[in-house]
């Protein structure tokens, strides 16, 4: 009987391994969304303080695959800063992008009482392309001030690469993983109407964390799908696309733009 050799990962071609991990990386993340959503973290959460409540509210928006807890750090250190805060869950493999924003208006008729005063949003990934359409379709009043990090504002190159040559990707990035890469609907062209500031992931230098996407990037979304006309300040730290939000300077930014429409590094 022929015995069959069994190539060693070394010997791969270096871009097949590094798409074989980052599919092992997506298959983890979509195991970890669903222990989440078990666990109840699908719920929106509301948490509020007495400390300076004339900060107003900050609504937190998580990213695909991900859940509230991936932006508690970011919770924590609003509700510090006087804040009072929604941490607002969805599911991404199951729940289109049209169903999360009527989920998180239902949220925030229920939770947000009459006298909240500004109402800022910050979001990670996905989150941004859900509140941007969300605030295309709703008027709010008393709307504060938004921050994206890491937002796919113009697609995501890598996204499509991946669902094209990784069938499976394409069941576990789910229905808004879909929506994202082929619909524009979902991708208002006009720029949210408050101040908003952006925060990319990457080097900051020409070339990237992931050698298969153009450009400066995070491993996932490149600096310049990031950026959208009308920012009000654009900085890019360096770091991983999910790591981002576990960095003490990512949170310092953006405490800093809530407060005064400017990143501090």
């Amino acid at each position: 009987m022929p015995v069959r050799a069994t190539v060693p990962a070394a010997s791969m071609k270096p871009v097949a391994l590094f798409v074989r991990l980052v599919s092992i990386a997506l298959l983890f993340s979509a195991i970890h969304s669903c222990s989440e959503e078990t666990a109840g973290m699908k719920t929106p959460v509301a948490r509020a303080t007495e400390k300076n409540p004339g900060h107003g509210w900050v609504i937190l928006v998580h990213g695909m695959l991900s859940g509230p807890r991936a932006m508690s750090r970011i919770e924590n250190e609003l509700l510090r800063n006087g804040y009072r805060v929604i941490n607002f869950g969805y599911d991404s493999r199951k729940d289109s992008i049209q169903t999360v924003a009527d989920n998180l208006d239902s949220t925030l008729r229920t939770e947000l009482p009459n006298d909240a005063g500004a109402i800022h949003f910050v979001t990670h990934s996905l989150g941004a392309v859900v509140v941007r359409y969300y605030l295309s379709e709703r008027k709010m009043k008393n709307l504060g001030r938004f921050v994206m990090i890491a937002p796919p504002n113009q697609g995501s190159v890598w996204g499509k690469t991946l669902v094209k040559n990784i069938p499976a990707v394409k069941f576990l990035l789910g229905i808004t993983g879909e929506e994202l890469q082929y619909s524009l609907k979902y991708r208002p062209a006009q720029p949210p109407p408050c101040e908003f500031g952006v925060i990319s992931g990457g080097t900051g230098t020409s070339r990237g964390l992931n050698p298969l996407i153009p450009g400066d990037n995070d491993a996932t979304v490149a600096v310049e799908e990031t950026r959208l006309e009308g920012m009000k300040d654009h900085i890019v730290i360096p770091g991983q696309h999910t790591m981002l939000l576990f960095q003490k300077r990512v949170v310092d930014n953006v405490v800093s733009f809530l407060g005064t429409g400017k990143f501090i590094y």
